[in-house]
């Protein structure tokens, strides 16, 4: 994704700028190269200007805080290097992303500010990488946070695979973090299908699945939330369920023939067990129960 996002920008001959990891830099090369693109070539001609994103963040951290004059030196000069007279630039980041791993979230989200800040002042495309795992442990007002502070949100790589159960072991309660997008819905999909199935539960994934869309679905459109999953099997039950950030209760509506919409809580409680919702500090839960059909592994 990378490689093509650089890609477009040399096509409209924009200067790049990508600010990586080490190994990320490596492997742009050779992606690069699949593309046609000889990236040392285009770093000697001043089209494509890489640094790695560690030692840049050095320069303008001070225990472990970003310095805000130091930050809006380097990278101001930075882009007066890469500039060279054109209108806009496109930039890749992956400091942010940096800062969240090592648990500095205040300082990424400093970082996204300050980005945001700089945009007022110079023409330039922004793509900022965060690793999916760093967002499944934090909260969801956090990477609410993220999302709010960038104009566009691009779900991971990982929502366009093909998931599959494997022959291991499958624990019994397994949890993931959705992006408020819509690529989320058939990625949250296939996430409970594979739970089910390497659970032995193949009778419950018609239903299992519509109804998590209707919860997802619920989540995106109405929350504008980023959204845990969780899947559980315990006691004969199996609990699906949808944590948003909206501090709102999840209620029936009555749709007439003509609504398009207005049918989702109606839809889980025609087809779960039992269903209902627990209000958050930072939001609320709702689920879905089905009874198993499987033996449960001990």
């Amino acid at each position: 994704m990378l490689a093509s996002y650089v890609d477009d920008g040399l096509k409209l001959r924009e200067p790049v700028l990508v600010v990586a990891t080490a190994d990320h830099l490596l492997a742009l090369d050779g992606a690069l190269a699949d593309l046609g693109r000889d990236a040392e070539a285009m770093r000697s001609e001043g089209r494509l200007t890489t640094l790695d994103a560690a030692e840049t963040l050095a320069g303008f951290m001070v225990s472990g805080v970003p310095d805000f004059q130091s930050f809006r030196a380097q990278i101001l000069g930075v882009l007066d290097e890469v500039q060279q007279g054109s209108p806009r630039v496109r930039i890749f980041g992956e400091m942010v992303a940096l800062l969240w791993d090592e648990g500095n979230v205040a300082a990424a989200l400093t970082l996204e500010e300050w980005w945001n800040g700089l945009a007022a002042e110079r023409e330039f495309t922004l793509l900022c990488a965060y690793p999916h795992s760093v967002l499944d442990p934090a909260s969801l007002t956090t990477v609410g946070q993220v999302c709010d502070l960038h104009s566009d949100v691009l779900p991971p790589t990982s929502y366009h695979l093909t998931a599959t159960a494997g022959d291991d072991p499958w624990p019994e309660q397994t949890s993931w973090a959705f992006l408020p997008v819509p690529r989320a819905v058939p990625a949250l999909r296939r996430f409970v299908s594979k739970t089910l199935r390497a659970w032995g539960e193949d009778r419950l994934v018609p239903d299992a699945v519509l109804v998590t869309s209707e919860l997802a679905t619920n989540a995106i459109n109405h929350a504008d939330s980023p959204f845990h999953a969780s899947v559980i099997r315990t006691a004969g039950i199996v609990r699906i369920s949808i944590e948003d950030g909206h501090p709102g209760s999840a209620a029936q509506q009555l749709a007439s023939h003509e609504d398009v919409s207005g049918r989702g809580i109606s839809i889980v409680q025609a087809l779960a067990q039992q269903w209902g919702h627990d209000l958050r500090p930072e939001g609320k839960v709702v689920w879905a129960e089905f009874p198993t059909t499987a033996t449960e592994r001990s």
